[in-house]
This record gives C-alpha cells, structure tokens and sequence, in this order.
C-alpha cells in the first residue's frame, strides 16, 4: 500500500501546469544575489566580459520567452530580470558586441557554457542561480 501513495501525490504534480509547479530554486536568496552584483560597484569592462554579459542575458531571455521558469519563481525577482526587460538588456548586449566587432563565434563559446549554468539553476541548484543572477546584476543594460 505505502508504494500506491508515493505514486499518487507524484501523478498529481505532473498533472500541474508548469507555471504552477516550483522549481526547488531558491529564487529569493537569486534576487539578493542580483542586488549584490548590480550594487557592487563592479561593471564589464574588457571584450570578455562583455560576452559573457551578452551570453548571460541572450540565455536568460531565452528560457524566459521558452516558460522554463516557472511563474511562482519569478515573483521575488526583479522587474529588469523579467521580461520584457529582460528581452530589451539582452539585445543592448549584442549590440553592444556588434558595435565592438566582437565576433559571433565568442558569443556562441561563451553561450554554450551559461547555457549549462542556467539550466542548472532552472533545474534546482542554487549556487548556480545566485550566480547566474549575480551576473546579471554585473551586467546593467549597456549604453550603446
């Protein structure tokens, strides 16, 4: 009988939208991470960090126009990490690359390797969503 309820509660949480499932990230604790870096003083300054600025918020955006992230875990995090700002920093990011002549090929390096960090916060890892927010706090719209 004890296996026949484990397997319920499980078929019921599937049953559950995914805007109304919580990922097991603790989305809070990412906010602060995001206040941290954005008030830290600290701002890309070389061709390196500029692309992976770009990486992180193309990524971002993307699983956020995708729904990876469920709707209850974007409620503490900031306006600017939400679409459409999210959207609107991320191509200041590749223009700012563009205008720069920084080529396509860096962006597509660096974007592989967030890529597997936001997954990894998506997935339920916190050091890599107070990361991935931390960098997005680094990383303010740029002014192109």
């Amino acid at each position: 009988m004890k296996p026949a309820a484990l397997i319920l509660p499980a078929a019921l949480l599937l049953a559950l939208p995914v805007a109304a499932q919580q990922s097991g990230t603790d989305w809070v604790a990412a906010a602060k991470a995001y206040d941290a870096g954005k008030n830290s003083g600290t701002s890309p300054q070389t061709t390196g960090e500029y692309t992976t600025c770009a990486a992180y918020w193309t990524n971002w955006a993307k699983a956020l126009k995708a729904k990876r992230i469920p709707a209850v875990d974007l409620k503490p995090l900031p306006a600017a990490v939400k679409l459409p700002a999210a959207q609107q920093t991320a191509n200041g990011w590749l223009a700012l690359l563009k205008q720069k002549n920084i080529p396509d090929r860096n962006l597509a390096s660096e974007q592989a390797t967030v890529s597997a960090r936001i997954d990894a916060a998506i997935g339920g890892d916190g050091a890599a969503a107070n990361a991935t927010l931390e960098w997005l706090g680094l990383c303010p719209l740029p002014k192109v």
